[in-house]
């Protein structure tokens, strides 16, 4: 219970996960998708952050790996699909309160 409600409460993750899965190929020098890097520069954050957040996401299967040099990273909807709806991880990226969706697309 207390691993869910960190979980719940993790806007790092959820920033992580709402960027990869509202994916503009134009953001970023890939198109196939951002490196940690890319997204720790964008939102702030520090890559080691990034990185731990994108290797939960790759463990509950919602992300997978396109290329190894660097590491480029892309959402997989089909696995988000496939989430139980009450998923610690699928209850935080389905969240809609107050965010500014714009910010992923640009």
């Amino acid at each position: 219970m207390v691993e869910n409600d960190k979980i719940l409460s993790d806007e790092v993750l959820r920033t992580v996960a709402l960027e990869l899965m509202y994916d503009n190929p134009q953001k970023w020098q890939s198109s196939e998708g951002p490196t940690a890097m890319e997204i720790a520069r964008r939102h702030h954050f520090k890559t080691d952050i990034v990185k731990k957040k994108l290797k939960v996401l790759q463990d509950a299967g919602l992300v997978r790996v396109m290329d190894y040099r660097p590491k480029i990273w892309k959402f997989d909807e089909f696995s988000l699909n496939e989430l139980d709806v009450n998923d610690p991880l699928c209850l935080l990226i389905t969240r809609y309160d107050d965010d500014d969706y714009e910010k992923y697309y640009f």
